[in-house]
């Protein structure tokens, strides 16, 4: 299964709400489970605020880009 598929999969699931809530509040990634405390900047940070993912698989599942560079 590509990564995309794997992102898709994890959005649509039935418990993504548990899932979502239960990896903000714990700070764990809400796909890989892992520890979701270290951030490269405050854009990564609030990205894991909307979606719950830590650092690596913002890193994988979206690029490196900044946020808020619209002009990309």
């Amino acid at each position: 299964m590509s990564r995309l598929a794997q992102l898709i999969d994890a959005l649509a699931d039935s418990d993504y709400t548990y899932h979502y809530r239960s990896a903000k509040s714990s700070h764990t990634c809400m796909l890989c489970r892992n520890q979701a405390s270290a951030f490269t900047d405050e854009w990564a940070e609030l990205e894991f605020q909307v979606s719950g993912l830590c650092q690596q698989c913002q890193d994988e599942y979206l690029g490196n880009k900044k946020a808020g560079n619209c002009s990309d």
